[in-house]
Order: C-alpha cells, then structure tokens, then sequence
C-alpha cells in the first residue's frame, strides 16, 4: 500500500473504488485498522490508504469526534459493492 498524502485523483484510475472509512465510538483507531482488515480478508486489494484525520461532527453534533480516513480500490465500483456488503454483514453481526 502506498500513502495517499500528496497524490491526486488523477494518479489512480479513475474506475477505482474509493471509499471513506470513519469511527467515532470506543477505540476509535482501532476500529479502522479491524475495517482495513476486513476489506482485505474480503479480497479487496488496497493500492492507496490516506492519513487518518480527526474531525468534528456535522449536523448531529452531542456525539464524539471523528477519526476518518480514506482507501482506494484498483477494482471496478460494481465488484466493489459486493464485497463491501460482506463486510457490513459481518460488522453487524459482531455489533449485535
């Protein structure tokens, strides 16, 4: 994986899956890293990971910040939502 830092959307393809990635309950940073994980397990080959960033709520705001990051996905956007259904399915069911 390479950093995303100083890169623009014209250095990937533009037919890539992009995806933001955010926590902001328990172990915030610890939680993206187990996404990142996840993705990965779920054959999703990462070519691009963002720094992490910490941002306030918008809208709804009695809540805790937020730790966001982004990825990027050489594989086309319809494969993607596949996969990335996995992965929710499984969040959900450690969740309940």
């Amino acid at each position: 994986m390479i950093n995303m830092e100083n890169e623009t959307l014209s250095s990937y393809d533009a037919g890539a899956a992009y995806l933001g990635l955010g926590s902001n309950l328990g172990d915030r940073a610890a939680n993206l890293l187990r996404a990142l994980k996840a993705l990965r397990d779920a054959g999703l080959n990462l070519i691009a990971i963002s720094s992490i960033y910490e941002t306030e709520p918008v809208d709804y705001l009695d809540q805790p910040d937020f730790l966001n990051m982004a990825i990027a996905d050489p594989e086309r956007r319809a494969r993607y939502r596949h996969r990335s259904a996995a992965v929710r399915r499984r969040g959900d069911r450690r969740s309940s």
